[in-house]
């Protein structure tokens, strides 16, 4: 009985030490883990706190930056809108070019209708062949009777005749007339000298004439090709035929947003600009002395005034500006007047 009981204390003497180190170990285990959690979440701390720091840093630049830049901006726009006001009042004589012809709004000027004006005044940003497209009228016409030599350059305020007066040419029907009667009555000498007058003032104004007409071709700086072999502008669906009684001088092509519109034939750009109604950011260009075309309706324009374009070349890019959809307007005139654009192109 007693060794047993010797035993027991032992055992049990045994598992009180275990427990110990049990307990011992796992409170050194458990004061490890809550140590190194407390040092991570320090440290996210103060990673966090840099974090915002830096973001309060960046926002307190940003805001410094937009409120300088906004007032350097404010101050530049306000001297250039002084600048621009005065070249503008102080230009107002001079050959209008196309920068200033793109500033024109659609509401300064209105759209043709009924007869044509006998006389034109010049506004700004007008060419030549942008009066004569209004009018349907050559543009030749209207330089010779107001003795405009090419480049057919124009000024504003100048005053254009566009068409003769009917008096003027009735008045003359009657002069002539009562002067042919006149001769009649007189002398067969009287006569013949008056032929031999006639004669040597014809050949005096044949002189004349070839002289202008060599003038003429001295000056002028492009006639184009007498044979043209039409192109489409652009691929689409002619959704608009020619119907000149009802208003539509030319076709409507639709197309669409942004598609590059292409030189129908080569030739040389004699408008870029939308000053004209109905027509939007329009193009003009001169093939020869006969034939015109137009491209309307662009959305931008890659052409300037006065600059010379191969057949096929890119002019310009579909948009629907003056119109309510995506298509161009394209017109052929011949002398001035529109022609129909199908009969040219090829099938």
């Amino acid at each position: 009985m007693k060794v047993s009981e010797a035993r027991n204390k032992k055992i049990r003497s045994n598992i009180n030490r275990i427990e110990g180190i049990i307990e011992s170990t796992f409170e050194k285990i458990t004061f490890r883990i809550n140590d190194h959690i407390n040092r991570k979440l320090i440290w996210a701390e103060t990673v966090f706190n840099s974090v915002v720091m830096k973001i309060t840093c960046w926002n307190d630049f940003l805001n410094r930056f937009i409120t300088n830049t906004i007032g350097c901006f404010s101050w530049w726009l306000c001297l250039s809108l002084l600048l621009l006001t005065g070249t503008i009042t102080g230009c107002s004589s001079t050959y209008a070019p196309v920068e200033q012809r793109k500033t024109t709004p659609y509401s300064v000027k209105k759209k043709h209708t009924g007869k044509t004006p006998a006389y034109y005044t010049v506004k700004k940003g007008d060419t030549l062949y942008s009066i004569a497209w209004i009018y349907g009228l050559d543009y030749k016409s209207i330089a010779y009777k107001n003795r405009i030599k090419p480049p057919y350059r124009i000024y504003e305020g100048k005053k254009l005749k566009l068409i003769s007066s009917t008096a003027k040419s009735s008045n003359r029907k009657t002069y002539n007339r009562t002067t042919s009667k006149t001769s009649s009555t007189k002398t067969g000498s009287v006569a013949k000298k008056s032929k031999t007058g006639t004669k040597t003032r014809s050949s005096a104004n044949n002189k004349s004439t070839k002289r202008a007409v060599k003038s003429k071709n001295k000056t002028a700086t492009f006639k184009g090709n007498k044979r043209l072999s039409w192109k489409w502008p652009v691929k689409g669906k002619v959704i608009q035929g020619y119907s000149p009684g009802s208003g539509k001088k030319g076709i409507d092509i639709s197309a669409s947003k942004g598609t590059l519109i292409k030189s129908a034939e080569a030739g040389k750009v004699v408008y870029s600009g939308h000053g004209l109604v109905g027509y939007g950011k329009l193009i003009i260009i001169k093939h020869n002395e006969t034939y015109l075309s137009a491209y309307a309706h662009n959305q931008h324009l890659l052409v300037n005034e006065g600059q010379l374009v191969k057949k096929g070349q890119n002019i310009a890019e579909l948009g629907r500006s003056g119109t309510d959809r995506y298509k161009l307007h394209f017109e052929i005139r011949k002398n001035g007047k529109p022609v129909n654009p199908m009969s040219y192109l090829p099938h």
